[in-house]
């Protein structure tokens, strides 16, 4: 049964970002298998009333996230916007709230500021200055709630651990028929039997370009090294960092596999990430290595 997510916003003022957000929700490889999105706008035509609806929904959702901008919106004969309504009851019924302000544009309505206050003294709120900001900021929210709930992980699969599990556990038996298996299952021209000719090759391969890759390695952790983690967005755009940091011939294959991403995912955030800093890939795909360094400012 996948999460379900309730939208809230003034739908007017956020038609668009609400009608985008929900088709990349929903079509995202690592999203779309964990999240269902509700829309109020999707919902037919019935007799019950609007709020009702809405805060039923509220109830049913497992994560509320909240887009607020400048506008309060339509009122209720007691003077309370129904996007305040909604927050309100995922307050009362303790859903994860994930929230995000708009930072475009004229300052919010007075009601609309005092609402934001209120927010930003419940929770941890994010600002976005426009729609890739709100998306990437939604992404990682919801990569840390399913993480949370140790549905994904972040760290590579050498370096996850099962609790609860010793040494003792370990059958020597089923490992053995682990790797017999795996052996027998190994492509042509990868067997365990072709090891001794590849490390061969590779030592070849490292004597012919020792000096130049040794250079070319220490040139890299010394740029890398340069990044502080704390200036990089919490989530996949840190972790990515991270790995590069640690090992900067790793591929984007590697990557997709140690944060638990499509290729297509880990190319998203490298995208998302040279929006902050400059990053990019030198000589061959399987040979090469990354190269970090911070964004020289613009004249």
């Amino acid at each position: 049964m996948n999460f379900r997510i309730f939208v809230s916003s003034v739908q007017r003022e956020f038609a668009k970002e609400r009608k985008a957000l929900a088709a990349y929700i929903r079509k995202d490889a690592i999203l779309g298998r964990f999240f269902d999105v509700f829309l109020f706008e999707e919902v037919p035509a019935q007799e019950r009333r609007t709020d009702d609806v809405y805060l039923g929904e509220v109830d049913r959702c497992d994560v509320y996230l909240g887009i607020l901008g400048r506008t309060y919106g339509h009122e209720d004969a007691s003077g309370v916007s129904a996007t305040e309504r909604e927050y309100e009851r995922a307050c009362k019924r303790h859903k994860p709230r994930l929230c995000f302000v708009d930072k475009r544009g004229d300052p919010p309505e007075p009601k609309q500021a005092a609402f934001v206050a209120r927010v930003e003294g419940d929770v941890v709120r994010r600002g976005f200055a426009d729609y890739d900001g709100l998306r990437t900021g939604v992404y990682a929210a919801l990569a840390k709630f399913l993480e949370d709930k140790g549905l994904i992980s972040v760290l590579p699969f050498d370096a996850s651990k099962t609790a609860g599990v010793e040494l003792k556990d370990l059958s020597v038996a089923k490992m053995r028929d682990f790797i017999r298996t795996a052996r027998e299952k190994r492509p042509a021209g990868t067997a365990a039997e072709d090891g001794t000719a590849r490390r061969n090759h590779v030592k070849r391969t490292e004597r012919r370009g020792s000096r130049a890759s040794t250079t070319t390695q220490q040139t890299t952790q010394q740029t890398t090294q340069q990044i502080p983690l704390a200036m990089i967005p919490p989530g996949n755009m840190r972790n990515i960092v991270s790995l590069v940091q640690k090992n900067p011939q790793i591929n984007v294959n590697g990557m997709a596999h140690a944060l638990g991403l499509s290729p297509n995912g880990v190319k998203y955030h490298l995208k998302q990430l040279r929006k902050i800093i400059d990053i990019k890939h030198v000589g061959a795909f399987q040979a090469g290595n990354w190269e970090l360094s911070i964004k020289e400012p613009r004249p």
